[in-house]
């Protein structure tokens, strides 16, 4: 199997840290100073909205798959829209450069990888509560291998290419040179 989506005019994220609330209804934060911390009330785990907003609206683009149990190659290239900022110059010297995240806003590749894997790939789970079972094939546990590259041009696109892996891959010409003490 193999899959290619190009999606123009959408805007690649990185991926967001989870965020910890505490859920304290009616009490104010004050009153729980004197408290030892595993007395608190409980907290809620979550993502930001702005990143949840960017996973569905991939999702919806890209869709969503299963893996089942074979492996695969993840490429993705994504092309970033040059600021409004730069100079004409800038932008026709830049256009096709790599990107390298200098700024909050310019997401680093891993980061925005995580995002297209959370938003083709999610984890699914059946069951409930202590019995809750990852559903084989789901999330990205059978994607030993990926390949990202950002750059820069005169808009917004993301194309994701996703392949099978042959099951008996042959292994690496220095894994056979016994005693090899580097890799490179």
């Amino acid at each position: 199997m193999k899959l290619t989506v190009l999606v123009d005019d959408v805007r690649i994220v990185g991926k967001a840290r989870p965020r910890s609330t505490l859920i304290i209804p009616g009490v104010a934060k004050a009153r729980l100073a004197g408290l030892p911390r595993n007395l608190w009330p409980s907290s809620r785990v979550h993502m930001p909205d702005n990143y949840t907003k960017a996973l569905k609206e991939i999702r919806e683009l890209f869709g969503e798959y299963r893996l089942g149990d074979v492996p695969h190659v993840v490429r993705v290239w994504a092309t970033l829209k040059m600021p409004a900022s730069w100079t004409k110059a800038k932008r026709a010297e830049t256009a096709g450069a790599v990107v390298v995240a200098e700024t909050k806003t310019t997401p680093d590749a891993d980061n925005a990888l995580g995002t297209i894997l959370d938003a083709m790939f999610p984890q699914l789970y059946e069951g409930s509560g202590r019995q809750k079972k990852l559903v084989a094939g789901t999330g990205d546990g059978m994607i030993p291998r990926v390949e990202i590259e950002l750059r820069w041009w005169w808009y917004d696109s993301i194309r994701v290419e996703v392949e099978e892996l042959p099951r008996k891959p042959q292994p690496w010409p220095w894994l056979r040179e016994k005693g090899a003490k580097t890799l490179f």
